[in-house]
């Protein structure tokens, strides 16, 4: 039986890329299929929960940068299926 958060149509008993992520991460929506993936990944590459939260913690700092020292800052986001599909959903104002 799957969770109440899994939207319809979604596949777990197939790894996807960003569930192996949450669990390198230590988040908890990701699925046995997820962990047997991210398993095997470390057997080749043991850093790679290290890697993922390095990653995660660079993504961090580029965003605190590109907000606080070069004035950018998101006026409106819109993260749907459909947000490739119309560019406008995202747009960048300069800082104050």
């Amino acid at each position: 039986m799957q969770p109440g958060w899994v939207p319809p149509g979604i596949d777990t008993g197939k790894a996807n890329i960003a569930r192996v992520y949450d669990w390198w991460l230590g988040g908890t929506h990701n699925f046995r299929a997820d962990l047997d993936a991210a398993r095997a990944m470390i057997a080749i590459e043991p850093n790679a929960r290290g890697i993922a939260r390095a990653n995660r913690a660079f993504l961090g700092r580029a965003v605190r940068f590109l907000a606080a020292e070069a004035g950018i800052r998101v006026v409106y986001a819109d993260i749907d299926d459909i947000a490739v599909a119309k560019p406008s959903s995202c747009s960048t104002s300069p800082g104050p």
